[in-house]
């Protein structure tokens, strides 16, 4: 499973996934960030983890995302298919 993510300053891409079935499917992956050469010298590598929860139609994930140690960023995030 390869879940990759490009915004305007970096690009993650996942170096490990799974899917958890339990009561509600839960999408889980720790990533690897890193900043695109336009980026501000104060962005610099890391790794994070982020865990989704799936809709029952499977067209939004909602969930919780960590963006490792030294940068102590977190919060949640929500994606919908359009």
């Amino acid at each position: 499973m390869l879940i990759v993510f490009k915004g305007k300053y970096s690009t993650s891409k996942s170096v490990t996934g799974s899917i958890f079935v339990e009561d509600i499917p839960v999408l889980r992956y720790e990533y690897f960030n890193e900043p695109n050469p336009g980026a501000a010298t104060t962005m610099h590598a890391h790794r994070g983890s982020v865990a989704f929860n799936v809709s029952d139609d499977a067209n939004r994930l909602s969930g919780e995302y960590y963006s490792g140690r030294d940068r102590q960023e977190f919060g949640s995030i929500e994606l919908r298919r359009v």
